[in-house]
């Protein structure tokens, strides 16, 4: 198992925050995929991926609403992950901060996860219930992780958007 992941660190690029392409240990792939599939209590993969990329998911919408407390995600029902056990859409959300504020990277906290199901597959949009109080017209950041069945944990998909009513 160490070996595999080693093999998969060697074979898949991240990307650190000034933009350049970096390789990390096997240990710190193992970590980077399993660490966060615990807030969803999925189950751990100790087995290393044998597909050498990151996984990607088409681009999702985040609509948060001051009334409810909520955010109402919307994805592309269709994609292979939804209809997968063990895999999920991972979403994270800052606390709200004034709407003149046009850039944040974090702090975030786990918001929910949208789980893959092979007997009913999830619906787009989802509601998950936010960590936060939110107040119409502040913004707050957030972004959201797939989280492969297979271990493969995708880059960030981040936004901010407006708090409506």
């Amino acid at each position: 198992q160490r070996q595999g992941w080693e093999d998969y660190a060697q074979q898949v690029t991240l990307t650190n925050p000034l933009g350049d392409q970096r390789n990390v240990s096997g240990l710190n792939q193992y970590i980077r995929s399993n660490l966060s599939r615990r807030q969803p209590s999925l189950p751990f993969v100790d087995d290393a991926p044998v597909i050498f990329d990151l996984g990607t998911f088409v681009a999702i919408q985040v609509a948060p609403s001051a009334g409810g407390g909520n955010f109402l995600v919307t994805y592309d029902d269709t994609e292979g992950w939804v209809s997968t056990d063990d895999s999920a859409l991972l979403l994270y959300t800052s606390a709200p901060f004034n709407p003149t504020i046009n850039y944040f990277s974090g702090p975030y906290r786990f918001a929910g996860a949208i789980e893959g199901d092979s007997v009913t597959p999830p619906t787009s949009p989802a509601t998950i219930s936010s960590p936060f109080s939110l107040s119409q017209g502040n913004k707050l950041g957030f972004y959201a992780r797939l989280t492969q069945a297979d271990g493969r944990m995708s880059s960030k998909q981040s936004g901010i958007v407006t708090i409506g009513a």
